[in-house]
């Protein structure tokens, strides 16, 4: 527990803001390192100690300024939290400066410059990549041409020149490994994504008519199969309906079959308005379609699908069509205790086959059953 709290404290609650909170953590080594490198020149005689300490307290007050901005949360409103770019350009500044005052041991820091571009990498885009090796360059390039201005005995301009020339070089190819790795980053990324978009639509397409957007069949199996688990531990009733449209067949042999499908749609998206967000809609095969009513009584089934049957009749569903209007027929059945998904969508069949034969545009509920019954055994009469 304390060392969860802990993590807590220092990473922050949000996981998602916790990676780019790891990322500023990650750069304390190239801060301290440098700031080592400071303190070492100064043992040597090589730099002043009181520069080596101003040095040193700038590094690592510059780190805990961007680790403050970005676990403090003022660093989400950007669209890189981490901060990656500005802290890559204060890091290379810093890097120059500790270049300039370092003497002899300054080629680590050069080391320390082209190990940070390609950390960076990992977080900058390979423009960025491209910028910020630019920004490197140019800043060493004028280090030197300051400490050849000042001191050119001590740093003559051939040397100085020698010293360019190599880290040009490094960082030319330090940057060209940093844009590869930041172009390969960029491409799984890009797969990544599309790969997760692929299995979407792979789930959609498997468990959704692609016609009405309805859930299909077999969704529907296992919504009902997971329903029935739920009851038989103890859960609230609940009631299947099976709804007809009526004179289906009529519609596609008069308007054919791209106005039918026109139905098919308009019937999905207007029942779906008077449905509740427990409510699931299905389409059972052609004109057919099972929906699902969980915590619902056969009573307060009934008010609502005749709602539903009222509002669908008052629809114009085909645009093609608009005097074009469409009914259905609805049998329903309330689950029974040890009643099989099977079993239940039989009954609310039976009672779509009863509304029929009332005339049609109707909605008819299967009566109660035992448990022998529910079990498979012959149940009562349907009701009206």
């Amino acid at each position: 527990m304390k060392q969860s709290g802990l993590v807590t404290l220092v990473l922050g609650a949000d996981s998602r803001h916790r990676e780019h909170v790891r990322f500023v953590l990650a750069t304390v080594y190239f801060y301290s390192a440098c700031a080592a490198i400071g303190w070492h020149a100064a043992a040597l005689g090589e730099m002043p100690p009181l520069s080596a300490h101003i040095m040193g307290v700038s590094l690592i007050g510059t780190w805990c300024l961007f680790f403050a901005l970005v676990r403090g949360g003022w660093s989400k409103r950007f669209r890189d939290p981490s901060l990656t770019l500005p802290h890559a350009l204060a890091g290379i500044w810093l890097n120059t400066q500790a270049y300039m005052l370092t003497g002899p041991t300054r080629g680590n820091v050069l080391m320390l410059l082209a190990l940070s571009l390609v950390f960076m990498s990992f977080r900058l885009g390979p423009r960025q990549i491209v910028g910020v090796s630019a920004f490197a360059v140019m800043a060493m390039g004028g280090a030197m041409a300051v400490l050849n201005h000042h001191d050119p005995l001590r740093y003559p301009a051939s040397t100085q020149l020698a010293h360019f020339g190599l880290t040009l070089s490094c960082l030319i190819t330090m940057g060209l490994v940093a844009k590869s790795v930041s172009d390969l980053r960029l491409r799984l990324i890009s797969q990544r994504r599309e790969l997760r978009q692929t299995l979407e639509r792979v789930q959609s397409l498997a468990t959704h008519d692609m016609l009405t957007g309805l859930a299909n069949r077999a969704h529907m199996q296992e919504l009902l199969d997971t329903e029935v688990q739920r009851g038989q531990r103890g859960g609230a009733p609940f009631c299947v309906a099976l709804l007809d449209l009526d004179f289906f067949k009529i519609v596609n042999d008069a308007h054919g079959h791209r106005v039918g499908d026109d139905v098919l749609r308009g019937f999905a998206a207007a029942a779906q308005t008077q449905l509740r967000t427990i409510d699931t809609l299905a389409r059972w095969g052609g004109e057919e379609f099972v929906l699902l009513l969980p915590q619902t009584r056969l009573e307060d089934a009934l008010l609502g699908l005749d709602r539903l049957r009222r509002h669908v009749a008052e629809q114009r569903l085909a645009p093609a069509v608009p005097d074009l209007a469409v009914t259905f027929s609805c049998g329903l059945a309330q689950w029974a205790q040890g009643e099989s998904p099977d079993r239940l969508v039989e009954r609310a069949d039976q009672a779509l086959y009863a509304a029929k034969h009332k005339g049609r545009n109707c909605c008819v509920a299967a009566g109660p059953v035992s448990l022998a019954a529910a079990q498979g055994a012959a149940y009562g009469e349907q009701v009206a």
